[in-house]
């Protein structure tokens, strides 16, 4: 299962408002200051709601089939840890640093959701460091569709292959217990 990114409108708000945002402080951090101008951040806020959303999706699963191994694969790095690439992602400088912590964020709330109803987390953040989206040999497309290749901000062939792998040398392992 692959899930929560789309959750409370996560990625769309990234995306979304952040890119509209740039031009008004390109070197700034304008979605940052927008997404937390009553107090606190929108999106931080959202990471617990999806933690819980996660849960109890690989709960409902474990209910309806109590005997399958339910397997969750988080999140590709898709920012780098540092620098910015705004052409392919079009956000502030500041941004990037915001943007990039929250995506952190998301990756600890998909596996703290899926250890929490005892599914198995399949860690893709590690596994795709140096492949974002700013990165020489990326395996997340930026801002523009490649219809030979893969949707806007969605991955290439390469981070599913790396996925695949992942999940095939989990259930290789044996199932904890």
């Amino acid at each position: 299962v692959g899930i929560g990114g789309n959750d409370v409108h996560l990625f769309g708000t990234l995306v979304g408002v952040c890119s509209r945002l740039r031009p008004s402080d390109p070197g700034g951090s304008p979605c940052e200051k927008h997404l937390g101008s009553r107090g606190s951040d929108r999106l931080t806020r959202a990471l617990p709601r999806i933690r819980a959303h996660v849960t109890a999706i690989v709960e409902g699963i474990r209910d309806r089939a109590p005997h399958a191994r339910v397997l969750v694969v988080g999140y590709p790095q898709i920012l780098p840890a540092t620098g910015t690439c705004p052409d392919l992602m079009p956000l502030a400088t500041g941004d990037f640093v915001y943007a990039r912590r929250i995506l952190e964020g998301l990756d600890a709330a998909v596996e703290q959701g899926t250890k929490a109803a005892h599914g198995e987390y399949v860690d893709l953040f590690r596994a795709t460091a140096g492949h974002d989206i700013c990165a020489k040999d990326p395996w997340i497309n930026g801002q523009h569709t490649d219809t030979s290749r893969a949707l806007a901000f969605h991955p290439f062939a390469a981070e599913q292959a790396k996925a695949a792998e992942l999940v095939l040398a989990t259930l290789d392992r044996p199932a904890p217990s």
